[in-house]
């Protein structure tokens, strides 16, 4: 089981030079941006970003500040401990509450406290939002209401999940970076954090994000699932065949990126039928999604998928 890889304690950065050295220049050139949205898809390392640059920016003049060089927070520094523990005066966090799917007025509510702060020893102030994507309407407007009056020395970084839609409103407001990893950045990552991992696996070749994938390790660890050279196929097969896993909320929030990997792998293997598989891709999702609208379970949609495919 990985339990370490939480992007706040994450102090090893892999990619996004681009964007670091960008985002660099304008803080030393007092040009850095009051409101900036991180788009890319989940478990990229938007998160770890954030607090790469935000930990570059706060560790200035202390002891043990950001290795700009090896793209390293020094976790002897203090405002690395201050932010780990959401204490920092310089650095408010909101983010979904455990069990909870949306961000709703309360929280923002509560960061107007840290908003209509003075600054602590005049260095920039950051409004972290993870999620962003889950902020409700009357959430979403209370924050838009704040993202249009600019306060001196204070960033909002706003991390969106591509997957899902954020208020136009918002997105016009702010500066928007586009996050990716390539192949390789995002072998290194896993080689990072799972370092026995075996590359030999559909859901490493054809997974989108490094996140993605060491939840579903997490996954299989937990429910005894050998993760080890496991296709995609032999993985739908057992959770058809199991009626605890066909109500797991994981797989339930996933079943889709699961066709993604098994429709993607036969487009990518089979070049004669690539419509069908395409069409038979777009078919199932679409009856995945009303059933998540209506709170069905799965089981209807495993069997029709095993009608059709076979697994083969």
């Amino acid at each position: 089981m990985i339990n370490n890889y939480n992007p706040i304690n994450q102090i090893k950065l892999f990619g996004f030079n681009k964007e670091f050295d960008e985002l660099k220049k304008c803080y030393e050139n007092n040009t850095f941006p009051s409101r900036i949205l991180l788009y890319g898809k989940k478990g990229i390392g938007k998160n770890t970003f954030a607090f790469h640059l935000i930990n570059y920016i706060l560790s200035k003049n202390e002891n043990d500040n950001y290795n700009y060089l090896d793209k390293e927070i020094q976790n002897s520094n203090r405002s690395y401990e201050l932010v780990s523990k959401y204490v920092h005066p310089n650095c408010y966090i909101v983010d979904l509450k455990e069990g909870k799917q949306i961000i709703d007025i309360t929280q923002i509510r509560e960061m107007f406290n840290f908003v209509n702060k003075s600054s602590f020893n005049n260095k920039i102030r950051f409004v972290l939002i993870n999620n962003a994507e889950c902020l409700n309407l009357n959430s979403a407007n209370s924050l838009l209401k704040v993202l249009e009056d600019k306060t001196e020395n204070l960033s909002f970084i706003l991390i969106h999940n591509s997957r899902k839609k954020i208020l136009e409103t918002i997105k016009s407001r702010c500066i928007i970076y586009k996050i990716f990893l390539n192949n390789i950045e995002s072998n290194k990552i896993l080689n990072h954090l799972i370092p026995s991992i075996n590359f030999n696996n559909d859901f490493i070749n054809f997974y989108n994000t490094p996140g993605e994938v060491i939840d579903f390790y997490n996954f299989c660890n937990d429910k005894k699932i050998e993760f080890e050279n496991i296709e995609i196929e032999n993985f739908l097969k057992i959770i058809s065949e199991s009626n605890i896993l066909k109500n797991n909320k994981y797989i339930n929030d996933n079943i889709i990126n699961f066709f993604q990997i098994y429709f993607h792998k036969k487009i990518f293997n089979n070049n004669n039928n690539k419509n069908k598989y395409f069409d038979l891709y777009k078919s199932l999702v679409k009856k995945i999604n009303l059933h998540k609208r209506y709170n069905l379970d799965l089981e209807s949609i495993l069997i029709e998928f095993e009608s059709v495919t076979s697994y083969g």
